[in-house]
């Protein structure tokens, strides 16, 4: 059910080739588990990998290049075997000493854990065919307790936590029946997010799936590039008996359905929504996209602020004001508003007026009876139906001929 060398371009460059494990007899797709020293350059299709009594190497010998694979360096290494479990191992003489399960990537598969004594985390990947580390990492962190989340990389803003305040978990762990569990003080009871019980989990002999008559069922746990952590479930049927393969993937258990509750899937100054079942980015009224063919690098303002002076308290624009300043709505809004410089109780309308006439407000977020007015840029914005929430976008509307005219988004 495993490959250890990739065939093809499996780097994700479109230049060069490297080295991993990943699932064979898949019909659909080419799913990758591990792969060697993922943020290193593609290798030629001239490179090997080396087995010496030193380590583990790729020598690409186009470009005379060598790298020892992460951890797998040892003067007394024997022998190495790529695992029924997926894993690749070491030996010296009959005990392991070096194994990839130790070293993950963006996936566990069964039998995997991710321990917070090892300090082992999961980063995904950049793309579905570029392997190298990603902007999302789930991991066992302290905060006063130890819990799984799931966080964004460059700011190690945390979007995901499931467990309870009070319970220490230190390990997450797959079986082999497709149980994804987390463990901790024995006084607690294991958190079972897929695919069995509290009281079952840790047990080996959970049956779950249906293996088929001439199948089986591989399961692995991954942080996709898209943010979310999923397990799925990998069907392998042989359809006759010339070793012939059908497959089918199944998503078994997701962290959350609303992909735009993931930080950072779209940049500064914009926002995240799901339309047609696809996410996309979109800026605010009065910024335009940095990158118009990578909308999730976020926006720029169109406008700057020259001419803002405080309005009177009649409401009207001082007189000297270059600029006409408007504000628009926008209903179901939500952002990181953890930045925000005020947060009074008021009226929705008296939100509206309050970042009117304040020239260090952008923007101001109306939840639950509290405005809470931030300057720029804004983060983490994302469009949610269910929330009751209004958002109030400032913008500059220019004299021009007698009339204003509004900037609006792009």
């Amino acid at each position: 059910m495993w490959s250890i060398i990739t065939s093809g371009d499996r780097s994700g460059t479109g230049n060069g080739f490297a080295v991993g494990i990943w699932i064979v007899n898949q019909t659909d797709q080419t799913t990758i588990v591990w792969t060697a020293n993922r943020d290193d350059p593609p290798v030629s299709s001239m490179a090997t990998l080396e087995l010496t009594t030193e380590g583990l190497s790729l020598r690409d010998n186009k470009t005379m290049i060598e790298s020892k694979v992460n951890g797998a360096e040892d003067s007394n290494i024997t022998s190495a075997a790529l695992l029924d479990s997926g894993s690749f191992v070491l030996y010296s003489n009959d005990s392991i000493i070096w194994d990839s399960f130790d070293y993950p990537t963006d996936t566990i598969l069964g039998g995997q854990n991710l321990s917070y004594s090892d300090n082992t985390q999961l980063v995904s990947s950049v793309s579905t065919t570029n392997h190298s580390s990603g902007k999302f990492s789930l991991l066992l962190k302290y905060d006063g307790n130890t819990n799984l989340a799931l966080y964004l990389v460059s700011t190690s803003d945390t979007y995901w936590i499931p467990t309870s305040p009070g319970r220490i978990y230190d390990r997450l762990s797959l079986n082999f029946e497709g149980s994804l569990f987390l463990t901790g003080s024995s006084t607690y009871e294991d958190m079972v997010f897929a695919n069995g019980s509290s009281s079952s989990s840790s047990s080996t002999s959970l049956a779950q799936g249906n293996r088929g008559k001439n199948g089986s069922v591989i399961y692995r746990a991954t942080v996709d590039d898209d943010g979310v952590f999923r397990l799925y479930s990998h069907h392998s049927y042989s359809v006759s008996h010339n070793n012939v393969f059908t497959s089918k993937v199944q998503v078994e258990w997701s962290a959350f359905k609303d992909k735009c509750r993931v930080k950072g899937v779209c940049g500064l100054n914009s926002y995240c929504s799901v339309q047609e079942k696809k996410v996309d980015c979109y800026c605010y009224p009065g910024f335009a996209f940095i990158n118009p063919m990578l909308r999730s690098t976020g926006c720029y303002r169109k406008f700057t602020r020259d001419g803002c002076k405080t309005r009177k308290d009649d409401g009207e624009p001082a007189s000297s004001m270059i600029n006409s300043y408007n504000v628009t709505p926008i209903e179901n809004m939500l952002w990181d508003d953890s930045d925000s410089y005020s947060d009074l109780l008021m009226e929705k309308k008296a939100c509206s007026y309050s970042c009117l006439a304040d020239c260090d407000c952008w923007a101001a977020l109306h939840t639950e009876g509290h405005c809470r007015k931030c300057k720029l840029p804004l983060k983490y914005g994302r469009l949610d139906q269910s929330m009751p929430a209004t958002a109030f976008l400032k913008m500059v509307s220019l004299f021009i001929s007698g009339e204003f005219i509004v900037i609006t988004s792009s």
